[in-house]
């Protein structure tokens, strides 16, 4: 989900809880004229404390609409995450969009940290509003769980939790500064800086985390394995190599954001069309580019991957649907005429990419760590032709890479017994046994979130009589990781 998703999420909440606020105060108005005012005529009603429970309930409807009612009720993994789960997903990751969420976790109960103590004088104890912002998240944890609304995390439990204390210490801070200007504060320097520590261990474990990684040589796999398999049987009739050699790490074409535009406009020009910047959209991997439907028709898209630098064309007008009227696929085309035509429209293709014929107007080139020219290609590039010749789609999955180093790399045995181990990366909704036969190994590729090709060791099994790949990261983890 976008931060402009989340905004939009936030605000329509919002208007709901100002909406409830609305009835809320309505009602409450009846009640204090007609009724309030004329029984306890000695009470009065402080208009900031009113003010601030008027608040307390919108941020209450936010927070509930957000972990609960903006889900649907498909959720039918009922497995308990352990802790530190969703840290380790996002550091294999390292996706920005992820490391935001754990967040935003986090900052959500900020406010009841604050606002709590401020409305009610007795829950003015560090401990109280700790032990409220526990319960109150274990609560939305239970009922997502319940009602299939979300997936019970441990992770989201401690988030919040540190955010109500965060927000407690903020709260500590202010009436601090309000007594020591007004001269009657009773807290001792030191009782509000030990309320800053939570803060302050999540300030210093998030900066560790950025800096570690930016200090690393290579990126992160997002196969590498983030809990232990078990209960599995690993089992095979292969014999494994024991030798550790060497291998070339590459690195991969990386587009920034405005490269991506750049290549667009290449491509939408070659089609007599330009942006349509209206309809662009940016995300933090990729970027969709569509063509102006005042200059050659809005009906082609560009969707473009930033790490390696792939995209997919599509003309719309084309489609996928031979109707009637329509220009007809052309199933017979030459391997030179499907060369010609992608340099036409700007692609460029491999001498020594392989050429298949994939029927239906289908057609492929596919390179396997070929080198050319200093560089080497690895990919797949698949268009659908014409018989005008146009297409309907390219799609783009050939990697550019240059050689970076060489690199140590554990053995076939070893990988092995790190499979044996359950060292491998596995979506499963229970514990049950797991028997995975190992039919072969291989070494391929695999990006990385730095844009380096790692080696990886890739196992094709049946798991319990179904065909998998599991994957092994092949980097030896005595190579310094670091620059």
């Amino acid at each position: 989900m976008r931060l402009s998703d989340i905004v939009d999420l936030g605000f329509r909440y919002l208007g709901i809880g100002v909406l409830l606020l609305t009835i809320i105060g309505i009602g409450f108005g009846l009640w204090y004229f007609l009724y309030f005012k004329k029984k306890r005529t000695d009470r009065k009603f402080k208009v900031g404390k009113i003010l601030l429970a008027g608040a307390f309930v919108v941020y209450l409807v936010i927070v509930i609409g957000a972990t609960m009612l903006s889900r649907g009720d498909f959720y039918g993994n009922t497995k308990i995450y352990p802790l530190f789960y969703s840290y380790k997903d996002a550091w294999n990751d390292f996706s920005m969009t992820e490391w935001r969420n754990i967040i935003l976790n986090i900052l959500m109960f900020v406010p009841l940290g604050i606002i709590l103590p401020c409305l009610i004088k007795k829950m003015q104890s560090f401990w109280k509003v700790y032990l409220v912002g526990l319960g109150f998240t274990c609560l939305i944890e239970i009922i997502q769980l319940l009602l299939k609304r979300g997936i019970f995390e441990p992770d989201d439990i401690l988030g919040n939790t540190v955010g109500a204390m965060i927000g407690y210490g903020v709260f500590g801070l202010g009436k601090y500064i309000v007594g020591c200007v007004k001269n009657n504060t009773r807290e001792k320097g030191v009782q509000v800086f030990c309320l800053q520590i939570p803060f302050l261990v999540a300030v210093a474990l998030f900066s560790s985390i950025f800096i570690v990684y930016h200090m690393q040589e290579l990126g992160n796999l997002d196969c590498a394995f983030i809990l232990k398999q078990k209960n599995i049987s690993v089992t095979s009739d292969l014999t494994f190599e024991e030798t550790t050699p060497q291998v070339m790490v590459y690195k991969a074409k990386v587009l920034s954001v405005e490269e991506t535009e750049e290549i667009a406009n290449e491509l939408f020009a070659r089609q007599n069309c330009t942006i349509d910047e209206s309809r662009t959209d940016i995300y933090e991997n990729s970027a969709i580019y569509y063509s102006d439907s005042e200059k050659g028709g809005n009906r082609f898209s560009i969707w473009f991957e930033y790490d390696g630098g792939t995209f997919r064309l599509t003309d719309f007008e084309k489609g996928f649907f031979d109707e009637e009227g329509q220009v007809k696929l052309k199933t017979d085309a030459s391997e030179e005429e499907i060369r010609q035509a992608l340099t036409e429209a700007g692609i460029f293709v491999p001498e020594a990419a392989e050429f298949e014929n994939k029927g239906e107007g289908t057609y492929s080139f596919v390179a396997n760590r070929t080198d050319e020219d200093k560089v080497m290609y690895d990919g797949q590039l698949k268009c659908v032709y014409y018989e005008d010749g146009q297409f309907g789609l390219i799609e783009n999955r050939m990697m550019e890479l240059n050689g970076y180093k060489e690199i140590d790399v554990i053995s076939q045995q070893e990988a092995y017994e790190k499979l044996k181990a359950g060292e491998f990366s596995y979506w499963r909704v229970d514990d049950n046994l797991l028997n995975i036969q190992v039919e072969e190994v291989q070494m391929e590729y695999r990006l990385d979130t730095k844009g380096f090709y790692q080696p990886v060791y890739v196992f094709d099994t049946y798991v319990n009589e179904e065909q998998r790949e599991l994957i092994i990261p092949a980097i030896n983890k005595k190579f310094s990781n670091s620059t």
